[in-house]
């Protein structure tokens, strides 16, 4: 077996695991690809940009806010929007399909991550929410 196809098989079989949730911002289209280019289908993910459509109980609308405004809107989140929306957006328009990320790529999934974990964790009544930061 050569190592993209181990990858692919460790892959689908972590993203079939039903013991783990996996949050991301507007990744339908990131799910799909992955699906149809390698028939890797994730079992439970939830797709933060698709929350208005899933959350009856929320009684705002989350439609057209960034990932950042979610996730202050939700519970503020006890740091600075702004400096959160600096890192997110920092490594935007790099390549992200490079072999090596950039200490600045790192930094944005890294907080990607983070504010996505942040605020499902507070939209589903998880452990985190009223922890110091």
């Amino acid at each position: 077996m050569d190592s993209i196809t181990g990858a692919s098989c460790c892959l689908s079989k972590l993203l079939h695991c039903v013991e783990l949730k996996f949050v991301g911002f507007r990744i339908r289209h990131c799910l799909d690809a992955l699906e149809r280019d390698f028939g890797i289908r994730c079992r439970n993910a939830l797709d933060l940009g698709q929350l208005p459509r899933t959350l009856r109980r929320c009684q705002w609308s989350l439609e057209g806010y960034t990932l950042v405004d979610i996730a202050n809107k939700v519970n503020n989140m006890g740091f600075s929007v702004i400096n959160a929306r600096s890192i997110c957006n920092a490594a935007t328009f790099s390549d992200w399909g490079a072999t090596t990320l950039s200490q600045k790529q790192i930094e944005a999934a890294t907080m990607r991550a983070y504010l996505c974990f942040f605020a499902s964790n507070c939209l589903y009544g998880g452990y985190f929410i009223d922890q110091d930061y």
